[in-house]
């Protein structure tokens, strides 16, 4: 065993000198710690398989050995460095020279005590995000750090590095839509808050964070009765929902990208200004959106390509990866005490995804997990939203370690950790004023600097092109040297040279915060296939450096395009902002700066100029202001006029004429659209989405409001069926799923009354699960209790919609009393939804035809029945009547013939 001896009581001058400059809290820290021998010989290195791009995570430090191994063979690689073992630490402080590790600059180190490493980790690790965005996570665990504090140490890593992971693979498939909002968004942010300027703006003023779960619908007119005793933090989904109740909140929170998400902000899109309340939102949101809003505060994060224009990330901020997160995030800056939550549910509650009005329509997933709920002992819910329900768990422990009151008044979901759940209106009620926010947002317009920043970020972009193509030189010019010669020594400055030109390029900010994201994926994939080129032919390290320097010179070239664009635009839009009277007699510019403005989605900018002067006989700005309203569906019918308007005065204006064709051309496509969603994808959500979309530009439009009347009922089947999935599947959670079974065996040995009474008891405590319901009816139809069926069998209709045998039960009522017109239409419904039924009802309902005097359809059903029936001489006469009432008098007559030839032979 060996054991380090101690040589002095103070620290080793030489750590102490190199702590007093990179990490002076460990003096503190160490203060009042006495030193503990460490064991260097359990101490054991083993070289780990890493790329250049790995990051290390160290559990424990020991006696540094590991650490400077790990500095030796990967010099270039990041490695983090966690210990709770201060005794040990001071220890090795005070006898063992360490500095080499702490002067290296790829190598940082924390320290904490066991009570607090979870914080140290949590606050310090995201530093690191954007060195895993294209290299993979290696833990190693020190030996000489006890087993539980290494695993404490490790959990806490895989926990924070989990949604960076999430994250990658987001990039991986989207990151050309996330950079390119946020570059679209630059004017957004310059003219702008940070999220720091709301700090401490509500001290100690109660939030209400509104989210979109399903309990909200339940909520809301509890919200509307006592909004304005909260500062109202509303995430995107619901302003729909709190429009149609007039709630107006203070704050609106937003940052997903997908273009899709606009549709949260319809409400607004109605309007001819942009809305007052205070928005904010991540720059990677869809860049149409913060357009929507006057008073914008932003948030940002490390690693940002915002970082480029100078624009400081926000420190304090919680992991995010919802909406609703953000918004909390939110109400913390604020200062805000307690922090209510409403209609955050993180689970399916009576099987539905969202509040009704809140969100576009889902289907619910195939695979649900099902945790503890508020009021229920489980609920469903599925991956995603468990967790987020676990990084709200995680928030409201933090705001309840800082004294923060969190309160769950959503009225269903799931159990959020650390929250105390009470109702909203009993929480509201002990509020005894109102609360209110105001925040001005005076800020001189300016975009200047960015302009100049991002010109400067063009002007590093042509420099790396240019590397690259000097670097693809050099490398041809090294290949021809080497295959002439064979001697590396005549080839050495070059590599070299061309090696400069890879470091250049791979730590430029540029590349590495702009290109590399804007092509993750490409850049993602070379970096996964790189091979390590130590042992490798120059032939083969040389197809490897050609195949980076061309992705770099290509991908570059290809991206300048946009930063033209947005620079062109912003210096368009800044020229109009600093001198309006000037720019505005330009009409020329006047007109470029419009285009400009609908590429860029920054709709009510261009119709605020063009409100302030006369464009009553310009065609141009009339299809300016034409082009722009096109941008929201809601003007279609005054875009189509204006449109109109612009050719009447010049008729050869082609442009207004494509123009104007896409504006009426739009609402064809979206039924056309929605048509191949039914027919090709039996997608109806989808399908009403677009129809829905159709009639925003056309509300009267007769066509295509017999489509959502359609469609409304199609969704309605498909959503209810996968609602009694869901039932089912808590029964069998629950272990009920018995009961049901038991009633079906007590019906099959005829045991009617004893089924009935289990059926009875599952619907108290499942009263929507709707194939009890069926089975309780269809028992009083057979005991003559017509009354009682009907109302249990309705119930059932409105639960399980698409179930036929439930109007088939509905339609032997309508029978025994005589009202055969619906008989007639619960026969007709349970056949169109299963026409494998025409064989057991077919007859049935050619009967209640002939009594309304549908010949040809009682015609038809008779004679495909015609081949299964034991009574074909009853049948033979339906048909016969039949033809009679059709006037088809021959036909009726050979019937009648073929009937007494039957008679005969019988």
């Amino acid at each position: 065993m060996c054991i380090i001896k101690q040589q002095g009581v103070k620290m080793l001058e030489k750590n102490a000198l190199v702590i007093d400059k990179k990490a002076t809290y460990l003096k503190k820290l160490l203060e009042n710690i006495n030193p503990k021998p460490i064991q260097v010989s359990k101490e054991i290195y083993t070289k780990p398989q890493l790329k250049h791009e790995d990051v290390v995570v160290l559990s424990g430090f020991g006696s540094g050995h590991i650490a400077k191994r790990l500095i030796e063979d990967f010099p270039k690689n990041t490695i983090i460095c966690y210990e709770t073992d201060l005794e040990g630490l001071k220890y090795v402080l005070d006898n063992v020279d360490v500095s080499d590790c702490f002067v290296h600059d790829n190598f940082f180190f924390f320290a904490s005590d066991e009570e607090n490493i979870e914080n140290t980790i949590t606050a310090t690790f995201n530093l690191f995000v954007g060195k895993f965005n294209f290299g993979n996570l290696q833990i190693i665990t020190n030996p000489l750090l006890e087993p539980s504090k290494s695993q404490k140490i490790n959990d806490i890593i895989q926990k924070l590095y989990t949604p960076i992971l999430l994250n990658r693979n987001t990039l991986l498939l989207k990151s050309q839509y996330i950079i390119e909002n946020i570059v679209k968004n630059i004017s957004d942010v310059a003219l702008g808050f940070n999220l720091d300027y709301l700090k401490n703006r509500a001290k100690n003023k109660p939030a209400l964070i509104v989210a979109s779960g399903p309990s909200l619908s339940n909520d809301i007119e509890t919200i509307k009765k006592y909004h304005n005793r909260f500062i109202v933090i509303a995430v995107d989904s619901v302003i729909n929902i709190l429009k149609q109740h007039d709630i107006k909140p203070d704050i609106i929170c937003g940052l997903d990208y997908q273009q899709v998400t606009l549709e949260k902000y319809s409400p607004l899109m109605k309007k001819t200004q942009a809305d007052d309340s205070i928005f904010v939102f991540e720059p990677a949101i869809f860049y149409q959106i913060p357009k929507l809003f006057k008073n914008k505060v932003f948030k940002t994060e490390e690693n940002s390509f915002l970082e480029l224009l100078d624009i400081k990330p926000n420190y304090e901020v919680f992991p995010i990866n919802a909406v609703t997160h953000l918004a909390v995030n939110v109400a913390y800056i604020l200062g805000a005490n307690p922090i209510v939550f409403v209609g955050q549910d993180w689970a399916y509650t009576k099987a539905q995804h969202h509040a009704k009005g809140t969100i576009l329509p889902q289907g619910l997933p195939e695979k649900l997990i099902w945790v503890k709920g508020n009021y229920e002992e489980k609920v469903p819910t599925d991956e995603n939203l468990f967790s987020g329900l676990t990084i709200m768990s995680e928030i409201a422990n933090f705001l309840t370690s800082k004294g923060i009151q969190v309160i769950n008044a959503t009225s269903g979901g799931a159990y959020i950790e650390n929250t105390q759940i009470e109702k909203l209106e009993e929480f509201a009620k002990r509020i005894k004023k109102n609360a209110t926010i105001t925040i001005k947002f005076n800020k001189k317009p300016s975009l200047s600097i960015y302009i100049k920043k991002l010109k400067n970020i063009l002007l590093e972009m042509n420099k790396a092109i240019h590397k690259a193509d000097k670097a693809l030189k050099i490398n041809q010019n090294i290949q021809k040297t080497y295959e002439k010669t064979k001697n590396m020594e005549k080839i050495r400055s070059k590599v070299e040279e061309s090696n400069k030109i890879n470091n250049e390029l791979y730590n430029n900010p540029v590349m590495t915060k702009f290109v590399f994201f804007y092509y993750f994926q490409e850049f993602y994939n070379y970096f996964k296939e790189e091979i390590d080129i130590e042992n490798q032919t120059l032939e083969k390290r040389l197809e490897q450096s050609n195949k980076y320097f061309e992705l770099i010179k290509t991908l570059t070239q290809n991206l300048i395009e946009l930063v033209q664009k947005t620079i062109k635009y912003l210096e368009l839009k800044n020229a109009f902002l600093q001198k309006f009277e000037e720019n505005i007699k330009n009409n020329d510019k006047l007109f470029e700066l419009l285009m400009n403005c609908y590429d860029f989605g920054d709709i009510y900018f261009g119709l605020e100029i063009l409100d302030k002067i006369n464009i009553q006989n310009n065609s141009k700005l009339i299809f300016a202001k034409a082009k722009l309203l096109s941008n929201y569906r809601y003007f279609h019918k005054h875009a189509v006029e204006l449109y109109e308007k612009a050719i009447e005065l010049d008729p050869d204006f082609e442009l207004a004429r494509n123009e104007l064709a896409v504006e009426k051309y739009k609402i064809i496509s979206h039924l056309i659209l929605a048509k191949d969603a039914i027919l090709n994808r039996n997608d109806f959500i989808t399908a009403k989405r677009l129809i829905e979309r159709a009639k925003d530009y056309d509300p009267d439009n007769e066509h295509t409001i017999q489509w959502l009347s359609m469609i409304n009922n199609l969704e309605q089947m498909q959503t209810m069926q996968e609602r009694q999935k869901v039932i089912k599947e808590q029964l069998k959670i629950e272990g009920t799923i018995p009961e049901y079974d038991k009633a079906i065996e007590l019906l099959k040995q005829n045991k009617i009354d004893e089924a009935y009474s289990v059926l009875e008891n599952l619907n108290k405590k499942y009263p929507a699960f709707g194939d009890a319901l069926f089975l309780m009816g269809s028992i009083l139809i057979d005991k003559k209790d017509f009354d009682k069926a009907h109302d249990l069998l309705t119930q059932a209709k409105n639960l399980i919609p698409y179930h036929p045998f439930v109007y088939v039960a509905l339609a032997k009522i309508y029978m025994s009393k005589e009202i055969y017109d619906k008989a007639k239409e619960a026969l007709e419904t349970a056949l169109s939804l299963n026409p494998a039924l025409k064989d057991e009802i077919g007859e049935n309902l050619g009967d209640l035809y002939y009594e309304f005097g549908e010949y040809e359809k009682a015609l038809s059903l008779y004679e495909s029945h015609l081949q299964i029936t034991q009574d074909k001489i009853k049948l033979l006469m339906k048909i016969a009547l039949c033809y009679k009432g059709l006037g088809l008098i021959q036909s009726y007559n050979q019937i009648l013939s073929k009937l007494q030839e039957l008679s005969t032979n019988a």
